[in-house]
Formats: C-alpha cells, structure tokens, sequence
C-alpha cells in the first residue's frame, strides 16, 4: 500500500505540474480573468505540496498544511466560480457572503483553540468543501439549456469535493480503530486529486488546443 501511494503522489505532482505550466501558458495568451484564477490556483497547490513535503523531511510534522490547503482551495476556487456567475448577482452574493463567514468562523475557532492547528480538522474540511459542491450544482443549473464552457472542471470540482467530505468523514471515524487507516484515506485522496486534475487538463485541451 506504501508503494501504491508513492506511486499516486508522484503522479499526482507530475499531473499538478503540467496543468500548472499549461494553465499559465494559455493565461498569458488569453488574457481571460477565470483562467488567470485557475492558474494561480494551480501554482498554489503546487507550493502548498512542495512545501509541506520539506517540512515533512526535516520536522516531520506537516499537518498544519492541511489547513492552508483546504481554505486556500476554498478561497480560490470560490473566487473562480463567483467570476463565473457574473450573470447571477444574487448567486455572487451567497459566494461573498458564504466565505465572509467561513473565515470568520475558522478565524475565531483557531484564535480560541490554537492546538487545533496542529491536528486534523473535519468541520473545516466539510465546510470548505460544501461551498465548492453547492457552486458546482449552481453552475450545472446556470447552464442546463447552454453550452458548459467548464463541463469537465465542473465534473471534477464535483466529484472531487463530494469523494473529499466522504473519505476524510470515513477516515476520521476508522482512526478511532485503527491509526495504520490514515494511509488508506490519503492514499484515496490523492487518486480523487488526481481525477480532478486529469479534469482540468482535459478541460484545457478541449477550450484551447495546441496549433501547428
């Protein structure tokens, strides 16, 4: 099982990699606002990886990183869908008014318990991932009679979110049994990253396509 999760989080790096260097490419080309976001999206978990894999080597205890992770995602990709929204003010509104809260709430709760920025969070995870699961059906709704210009990175944010909430739900409740569970939930959470990022790659292919 080691082996397999080596193996998902190389692919995974491999994978995040090149939708990074793609999506900047394009970004630079198309001056397009939503790409843009996605770009610096990209780059960002690929810093947030890189540096919670060096303070693993040295400290390890990278757990912390967990955070950054999730409400950056949350943040950014936030962002992304309420660009898209541009049409639905009153949709734009939930988005600015759900994440004002959220950071609000994160904020006071590790003012008050700041151990907990040291341990697994599973409210944070659940709510964080929630506002990306309710975007991803709005935007479904939004364009049920059109064109999907981000169909497959819909499809993953989705699929992504949804699997997130339900491994790590399941996860913590096996780590009461049995600790050696953590490696199966990472390692499950890795693969549903790297379906997520085979969907943004597909996406950037199928919305710009390389030219002779």
């Amino acid at each position: 099982m080691i082996l397999f999760s080596t193996i998902s989080y190389w692919c995974y790096l491999c994978i995040l990699l090149i939708n990074t260097v793609l999506s900047f490419i394009k970004s630079n080309e198309r001056k397009i606002v939503w790409l843009r976001i996605l770009s610096f999206y990209l780059l960002g978990l690929f810093i947030i990886q890189i540096a919670s894999d060096v303070t693993a080597y040295f400290t390890s205890d990278n757990l912390y990183f967990s955070h950054i992770y999730f409400y950056f995602q949350f943040l950014t990709l936030g962002l992304l869908y309420h660009n898209l929204f541009k049409k639905y003010p009153k949709q734009q509104k939930f988005i600015r008014i759900y994440v004002l809260l959220t950071t609000v709430y994160l904020l006071i709760y590790y003012i008050i318990s700041p151990a907990m920025w040291f341990k697994f969070n599973l409210t944070e995870i659940i709510i964080t991932n929630y506002l990306l699961i309710v975007c991803s059906l709005m935007y479904n709704y939004n364009t049920l009679s059109k064109r999907r210009l981000l169909g497959y990175f819909n499809i993953g944010v989705t699929s992504y979110s949804i699997l997130c909430c339900s491994l790590f739900l399941y996860g913590n409740v096996m780590a009461k049994v049995d600790l050696s569970a953590a490696i199966y939930v990472w390692t499950l959470h890795f693969l549903a990253i790297i379906f997520f990022q085979i969907m943004i790659f597909v996406q950037l292919i199928k919305l710009f396509p390389f030219r002779k």
